[in-house]
């Protein structure tokens, strides 16, 4: 491993490396390499300096924010350490070394139809949140992307966004692990970029990306998704049919896509049959069991007359579900609830939940498919792959008494 690494370094050094502003990957980025190659090959000591700002930005003609966003990586990883008006000094040889290594093993390339050859790939997955990575429907969404994962030896890196906006820092992150791991393909399964946010994200990383969960207006972009607006359409039909016109409606944040597209499925299933659509039976927070209660008991205490409530997810539903029986009325008798996604919980609660089910495991398999024939056909053409949702119905909905 030594001799391979070293041999291919002397050819680098030989081909004097320099920034190709082409190459997709960030320009810190690619000076952070150099600078490794510059430490193993040359054997650098711990505690020698290795080179200074102004070196570097005058070496390679780049301004001194990018060359310090490439001596702070290294520095952030434990290889470099600065001294203000002295110079960067190694701090740790055997890391650089190591994180080269990592560098220049790593081809990961798809398999190559036509020469009929395996070849490990890394692909890379962008989550929602660190808590909604940990949820029954993410995680069989996962579970439906390690099945093509593990059937073709691929690696999978996964980044949770924190928040419900993305920071550039969060977006830079995204950059590093994908260039960092030598990333094959992206998958997105997150609410909180624009499109103009995912499109720039794709132009500056050069892969492949698939989005999940959400639909996307750009036509160069493959996305796999389930019809949001007819899957609350069967939820609030079922419930219109057991004789509700008093529909109330609780959900996840207004600012998601994919709330909002819930929102609209409430509303035109009210207006085709002929039900004024009132706001004050709206409610929008969070996915979470507490937010459903809390927003539940905001109904009441409203005085608003309501005998149904569509939820956007089941988590949401159960609270809604205890908040009722706080109030001493009972579901369904009093009110009926339907959630969305059928969760295992929804087989748990009590009254067992109406919902409606979302084929997520078939999401998350389509999407690592789509993802692979992407990366490994030439051709460029997008995908829009939306599947159909199924009502099951079970004890929390009944007739309007």
């Amino acid at each position: 491993m030594c001799i391979g690494v070293y041999k291919y370094m002397n050819n680098l050094i030989e081909k004097q490396p320099k920034i190709n502003r082409d190459l997709g990957k960030p320009i810190y980025i690619q000076l952070a390499e150099i600078l490794l190659q510059d430490i193993v090959v040359n054997k650098k000591k711990e505690g020698e300096i290795v080179t200074s700002e102004n070196h570097l930005s005058r070496a390679h003609n780049l301004n001194r924010i990018t060359v310090r966003h490439a001596v702070s990586h290294l520095i952030n990883i434990g290889i470099l350490s600065r001294l203000p008006g002295k110079g960067i000094y190694l701090s740790n040889y055997k890391k650089a070394y190591e994180e080269l290594s990592k560098i220049t093993a790593q081809k990961n390339e798809f398999v190559t139809p036509s020469r009929g050859r395996k070849v490990k790939a890394n692909i890379g997955l962008v989550v929602f949140d660190e808590t909604y990575i940990h949820c029954p429907f993410t995680s069989n969404v996962l579970e439906g992307i390690s099945s093509v994962i593990e059937k073709h030896k691929y690696s999978l890196f996964t980044y949770a966004i924190k928040g419900n906006i993305i920071s550039r820092e969060q977006n830079t992150a995204i950059q590093d692990m994908v260039f960092r791991n030598r990333i094959s393909g992206l998958l997105l399964m997150v609410q909180q970029m624009s499109p103009e946010e995912i499109i720039a994200l794709k132009k500056q990383i050069k892969i492949p990306v698939v989005l999940i969960k959400r639909s996307f207006p750009e036509e160069n972009l493959t996305y796999v998704h389930f019809d949001v607006e007819k899957g609350i359409y069967q939820g609030v039909e079922h419930l219109i049919k057991l004789g509700h016109r008093k529909i109330a409606f609780v959900d996840g944040p207004e600012k998601l896509p994919i709330c909002r597209e819930e929102l609209k499925g409430y509303q035109s299933t009210l207006r085709k049959h002929g039900i004024e659509y009132s706001q004050s039976l709206v409610r929008m927070g969070d996915f979470s069991i507490e937010s459903g209660f809390q927003l539940t008991r905001e109904l009441f205490e409203d005085d608003n007359d309501f005998t149904a409530i569509q939820c956007g997810d089941d988590h949401i539903a159960i609270g809604a579900m205890k908040a009722i029986e706080e109030k001493d009325l009972k579901v369904p008798s009093d009110i009926s609830v339907v959630g969305f996604n059928d969760m295992p919980a929804a087989v748990l609660s009590h009254p067992q939940l109406t919902t409606v089910c979302v084929p997520s495991f078939e999401m998350g398999r389509l999407a690592m498919e789509k993802l692979r024939d992407c990366t490994l056909s030439k051709k460029k053409i997008a995908e829009r792959i939306i599947l159909k949702t199924k009502l099951i119905v079970r004890e929390s909905s009944d007739v309007r008494k």
